[in-house]
């Protein structure tokens, strides 16, 4: 019967190179009447040979079976697989920012967040617009009406929200990043509606998603105060006093543009994102800046973003920094989920902390005096949602936010024309706080602005490129607050100089004057509400210092001329220990350091009374200072 079948098999015709065709066989020795198909790589004495057709595969794998040297014959169609795709939804598979397929690693790891469970549920991300398609297919389970402000449908709202929370494992579409999250339609256009966005509904939200922005025209812009009074109210008011999370597009202005140059995405109180593409490099239309937190893929080489537009369709090559900024706001959603504790100070650093270091081979990476990778081009580096929740899962907060101020400090020097070395103004830090932001306002009286070059240089060495030469014709820099988050984590203590060149002909200018914000918190536990030893001198004015305090909380001081006791003050649940205590003045409030004064003048008609001081704060008590005036 062998013989038989191999003449058949010599004259038969065969498909070459088909797994569906092929019978996989194990020989020592293949009989020589057999041919081994060499479109397949295989281990050591297996082989692939294919059936003849017009034979039978099973009748043939019978016939190879009875030769002696044959021992195993395998079917080369044995097996039912399929993609492993993270959701069952049609494109997840395209969706290269969830899972890269073409190039492992370059994009943003959601996979494991999803493997511990969280899928955004409990969140509600705000999406400020053009506009939003309510009613699409994959975006209408998980749009919360109550708490929006519908408009027109717009593309670029539809696709922003795709990427936070299009409905995932639903058999069609795409998957969002926070698939279970809810997400809200609000609106941004005017200083008033603005504003209002950034107040809206901030104790049911968690996050507000912001692609959007000043015109990308490498100018510095200004931010009114009612915006700025709305974001920060925002973040120490919203989420029961824990923050709303505010993710921004960095911007799209490329080489010419900065992210300090915008007063939103480069405000503290938000998280600029850049892009990066597939290739896992920047985009060319990404700005740098020292306010730039981390980068997320979007287009700019060969695969755009796959997301939801309108009319229930899909667009296939969505990008620019609204797609990035999408990301990070349906990371920071999965986030929130693993820690409901976290403020959105705790958010950003996590978000630093863990993301991954992308354009590996590029070498202006440096590192910041606490041992971070940083890059103009990419802030810390790539999302990475993954270590992120990670991170957030066990994530102890440091705090207190404590804000080290230098006030207003007077320059009034000439800026050099046309020199490169310019000049430099320095201040001594004494206070020691673990940085998270620098604030740097100036004041420069110039008229073609574009010819500066502004940098911040830390007691560590790091650097802040707060401004570089462009093409601004504009005229002075009026109190324009730059941002850093390129210290993060180092220590404030030491050393700061600031340098501001003119680095082309012709004109030439004036630096006013500047001021230096740090933000951070101290190592350990906040110290205590403390009075300082105080004298009283009966017929002078005395100052009674309090440290220790919350910065910028009210704070009392109560005295009693009788001694020691127990009060309790039911208005502040705390419980004095002093005899029959008074007020003494009006309340102060803490500055940044935790620190507060009184001035009191004492009676000449005083001399040898006893008395005993005692300062109250946010549910803790100073100690007691007692004594007699002289």
């Amino acid at each position: 019967m062998f013989s038989i079948i191999l003449a058949l098999y010599a004259q038969a015709g065969l498909t070459v190179g088909s797994d569906e065709s092929a019978l996989v066989v194990y020989a020592t020795n293949l009989p020589i009447e057999l041919i081994a198909d060499q479109s397949f790589v295989l281990p050591s004495d297996w082989h692939a040979v294919q059936v003849p057709n017009g034979i039978p595969k099973s009748v043939f794998k019978a016939v190879l079976l009875a030769h002696p040297s044959i021992t195993q014959v395998i079917d080369g169609a044995a097996g039912e697989f399929a993609t492993r795709s993270l959701t069952n939804d049609t494109y997840v598979d395209d969706q290269w920012h969830l899972s890269n397929m073409m190039n492992p690693g370059f994009d943003i790891n959601v996979e494991p967040a999803w493997v511990l469970g969280y899928y955004g549920v409990g969140q509600v991300v705000g999406i400020a617009d053009n506009g939003i398609d309510q009613s699409h297919i994959d975006l209408a389970a998980n749009y919360n009406a109550s708490l929006s402000t519908p408009f027109i449908s717009s593309a670029h709202g539809t696709s922003v929200a795709g990427i936070v929370a299009a409905e995932g494992n639903n058999g069609i579409g795409v998957a969002g990043i926070a698939y279970k999250a809810q997400w809200s339609e609000q609106l941004f256009g005017s200083a008033l509606l603005n504003a209002s966005t950034f107040m809206w509904a901030n104790q049911e939200h968690t996050i507000k998603n912001n692609s959007w922005g000043p015109i990308d025209n490498g100018e510095l812009h200004s931010i009114t105060t009612v915006e700025l009074d709305a974001l920060r109210e925002a973040v120490e008011d919203g989420r029961n006093s824990k923050g709303i999370v505010f993710t921004w597009a960095a911007g799209n202005g490329g080489s010419n543009d900065r992210v300090e140059y915008d007063p939103y995405a480069g405000s503290r109180y938000t998280i600029a994102v850049g892009a990066i593409s597939n290739t896992d490099q920047q985009s060319s239309y990404s700005e740098d800046g020292s306010s730039l937190l981390v980068v997320a893929p979007s287009d700019g080489a060969s695969s755009g973003i796959v997301t939801t537009t309108l009319n229930n369709n899909y667009d296939f090559n969505y990008g620019g920094t609204s797609a990035s900024a999408s990301m990070a706001a349906g990371a920071a959603a999965l986030i929130l989920e693993a820690n409901s504790d976290l403020d959105w100070r705790d958010v950003q650093a996590i978000l630093a902390r863990t993301a991954r270091k992308c354009d590996v081979n590029n070498g202006e990476w440096s590192q910041n005096g606490a041992g971070h990778d940083i890059h103009y081009s990419y802030g810390f580096g790539a999302l990475d949602v993954g270590a992120a929740v990670v991170e957030a899962q066990t994530y102890m907060s440091p705090g207190i936010e404590y804000v080290i101020d230098t006030g207003r400090m007077v320059v009034n020097r000439s800026i050099p024309d046309d020199d490169p070395v310019g000049i430099t103004e320095y201040i001594s830090i004494t206070d020691d706080i673990t940085i998270q932001h620098v604030e740097v306002k100036i004041r420069a009286l110039h008229n073609y602005i574009g010819d500066l070059e502004i940098e911040l240089v830390a007691p560590s060495g790091t650097q802040s490129v707060l401004m570089h030469q462009n093409n601004d014709n504009s005229d002075d820099i009026n109190y324009h607050t730059f941002t850093s988050v390129r210290h993060l984590d180092e220590s404030s203590s030491g050393s700061w100089k600031m340098r501001i060149a003119d680095l082309d002909h012709y004109i030439s200018g004036d630096w006013k004057n500047w001021q230096v914000k740090i933000y951070g918190h101290r190592n350990g536990a906040p110290i205590n509400l403390n009075i300082e030893p105080t004298t009283f001198v009966a017929g002078q004015s005395a100052t009674i210092d309090v440290s220790g305090g919350i910065p910028f909380e009210k704070v009392y001081m109560a005295y009693s001329l009788t001694g020691l006791g127990t009060q309790y003050v039911p208005q502040l649940g705390v419980t004095l220990g002093l005899d029959a205590p008074s007020v003494l003045g009006v309340p102060g409030y803490c500055d940044g350091m935790g620190v507060v004064g009184w001035s009191q003048y004492i009676p000449a008609s005083a001399t040898g009374r006893s008395y005993w001081l005692q300062s109250l704060q946010s549910g803790q008590i100073s100690n007691i200072d007692a004594g007699v005036v002289q």
